[in-house]
């Protein structure tokens, strides 16, 4: 009954939460972004193997941002990760 209570209560006045994920080739700066959001400050960093996730609060929404590895041997796993996502950001390098 307490978590009822609670989801009702978030629901009016509390956190709304979102799942996003960013997709995009190698090298696009999908992770350089992410931290960005999560940390203010542009990190320098390494092609990502898997992913990364960060939670990034805006006013009262916390977005859970999942950076999925853009190397084309994981391409085929990105479809596992679209289950209750609410946005997708597809990030393209030039």
């Amino acid at each position: 009954m307490g978590q009822a209570f609670r989801k009702l209560f978030d629901a009016f006045f509390g956190n709304k939460e979102m799942r996003v994920v960013m997709l995009g080739l190698d090298a696009a700066g999908k992770t350089t972004i992410l931290y960005k959001l999560h940390i203010g400050e542009v990190l320098s960093t390494v092609p990502t193997i898997g992913f990364n996730v960060e939670k990034v609060q805006y006013k009262n929404v916390v977005f859970t941002v999942w950076d999925v590895g853009g190397q084309e041997k994981l391409r085929p796993l990105w479809r596992h990760y679209f289950n209750n996502t609410d946005a997708l950001v597809s990030a393209l390098s030039c």
